[in-house]
């Protein structure tokens, strides 16, 4: 039993026999197809069947999103992982600054597209 923090918690630890299969995972050159599925971004598709005000919206919505999770995993997700770093455990960190960078990528994205449906909107 671990009793920090406030809920029940247990510790683990990997048997001889899983990390053994951990790293035959690892090390296998099969690798599955890469998936995107959020559904934000199928609102984004279908997005046409909205009145422009309303696209305009959805855009806001997303690019707000992808700030607040960016925002999340650099304040919170990000330092943890670092901490790791000093037990000699790299990757969580690199991961984590991966899915900051990804964030931060989908927002300035997200606000391009916002800015051209506001200069369409002032031309109309």
């Amino acid at each position: 039993a671990d009793p920090q923090g406030g809920r029940a918690r247990s510790a683990y630890e990997i048997t001889g026999e899983g990390e053994a299969a951990l790293v035959a995972w690892l090390s296998s050159s099969r690798e599955a197809p890469l998936k995107f599925r959020d559904e934000g971004v199928l609102r984004l598709f279908f997005a046409d069947a909205l009145p422009g005000d309303d696209q305009l919206a959805l855009v806001r919505r997303l690019r707000e999103r992808a700030q607040g999770a960016k925002a999340h995993m650099r304040s919170e997700i990000v330092p943890l992982a670092e901490a790791l770093e000093e037990a000699d455990a790299r990757f969580p960190a690199v991961v984590a600054r991966l899915g900051a960078d990804t964030y931060e990528y989908a927002e300035q994205w997200l606000a391009r597209l916002e800015a051209q449906l506001e200069d369409e909107r002032r031309s109309d």
